[in-house]
């Protein structure tokens, strides 16, 4: 766990910056290092080269003919550049899925069928030694601690992911919660069930994600 100040700027944190512009705003897609650098290679052996040019790769889980990467990065090592699922499909391996930002735990991670289409399920807990507003704008230190699930298709490195867990103490109590229950709707869509009383701005969660898997031919 690293000190940081917890910035509500919900875009940044999924890699996406706001730019303003006079009459509008300029949404960029930063993609990781990875995807544009390691997209693929025709042996594990090549893609972990290639892999290692960017940090330190280690293979956290395997499933058949599926691995599920992180790479702590070169400038520093304590910092993870994402959760990476690489499968290999026609003698080659390509990567079919991203999850950016450090994280703490795997929790799980396995092979899922929706909507008739074979996909990854990745279970990932975080917890952050933060800061955060007060009302009297003041600021406290916190414990912001987060289980996230990702949902990767695997036909490109996009995955749909969404926050069950999310909770912030302030001096060892609660000050915001989200504790919710996942389902799948509609074959295509999440629901998160739970109560959101006491989400606050930080632990707000949407009460649906579209998933848009289609189905294997």
């Amino acid at each position: 766990m690293r000190p940081t100040t917890l910035a509500i700027v919900l875009g940044l944190a999924f890699g996406i910056a706001l730019t303003a512009r006079p009459a509008a705003a300029r949404i960029v897609i930063m993609e990781p290092p990875v995807v544009y650098r390691c997209p693929n290679a025709r042996t594990w052996e090549l893609l972990d080269k290639c892999l290692q040019t960017l940090g330190r790769p280690t293979v956290l889980r395997s499933l058949p003919s599926v691995r599920l990467v992180t790479v702590a990065s070169a400038a520093d090592p304590k910092v993870s550049l994402g959760l990476f699922v690489y499968i290999q499909r026609k003698h080659e391996w390509r990567l079919g899925g991203v999850r950016q930002g450090d994280f703490d735990t795997v929790l799980g991670f396995e092979a899922v069928t929706i909507n008739r289409h074979q996909g990854y399920r990745l279970d990932v807990g975080t917890t952050v030694r933060t800061s955060i507003a007060r009302a009297d704008d003041t600021t406290s230190p916190a414990l912001l601690r987060r289980r996230e699930i990702a949902f990767c298709g695997g036909d490109s490195y996009g995955c749909t992911q969404v926050t069950t867990l999310c909770e912030v103490y302030v001096g060892g109590k609660i000050l915001h919660l989200f504790r919710g229950t996942l389902t799948i709707e509609d074959q295509n869509q999440l629901r998160l069930d739970g109560d959101r009383a006491l989400t606050g701005i930080v632990c707000q969660v949407a009460e649906r994600a579209f998933l848009g898997w289609s189905p294997s031919p």
